[in-house]
């Protein structure tokens, strides 16, 4: 199952912050301090000094292989049963089949660790593909029992996508917990 091994990848890494109330780091401005990665076989996972929005500095994830894959940059986050919103701006140069996604898992403890256990998963994707930054946004309701969010920003590359490179770029990620409303009262 993909739940437990992206909870395994993120818990994995050589050094897991603990987790904060709010995305650390979430501009990129400098590097990918705060941040855990997960990179497959021909997957570039890293800072890009060039590209962001408005200004450079962005977390960039690609990948060029023929394989199925998501690589990814992750963070957790601590957060209560409630509405929740993560937001982000996604810059995209993809093939054809790929896209760059933001997912969100739920799990029932306080960290993003091994044994925790996936509660919700929500997730969100580019619309453009065309290199311009678009914002990205997933919602959804933390049930009873809900202590973290494991966060997981990256490129989903499809097995039957063309061998080249499949690039994204991700910047200005914001999360809000305990929402009252996700959306507004106009029709």
């Amino acid at each position: 199952m993909l739940l437990p091994t992206l909870l395994l990848a993120l818990a994995t890494a050589d050094s897991l912050p603990l987790p904060a109330d709010h995305v650390v780091n979430p501009d990129f401005d400098a590097n990918t301090s705060f941040w855990q990665f997960h990179a497959t076989q021909g997957a570039n996972v890293g800072w890009d000094a060039t590209r962001g929005d408005p200004a450079p500095g962005s977390g960039h994830v690609g990948n060029t292989w023929n394989h199925a894959s998501f690589d990814f940059l992750s963070q957790c986050v601590t957060l209560q049963p409630g509405g929740f919103q993560v937001v982000a701006r996604i810059a995209s140069q993809l093939q054809a089949l790929n896209h760059c996604e933001v997912r969100v898992d739920v799990v029932d403890q306080p960290d993003c660790n091994i044994t925790a256990q996936v509660l919700l998963e929500v997730k969100g994707h580019n619309t453009l593909n065309d290199g311009s930054f678009e914002t990205v946004a997933v919602t959804g309701v933390a049930p009873q029992g809900s202590g973290a969010a494991a966060i997981f920003i990256g490129h989903v590359r499809d097995d039957a996508a063309a061998i080249a490179a499949s690039d994204c770029w991700f910047d200005h990620v914001g999360f809000a917990g305990d929402l009252v409303f996700a959306g507004s009262f106009d029709p």
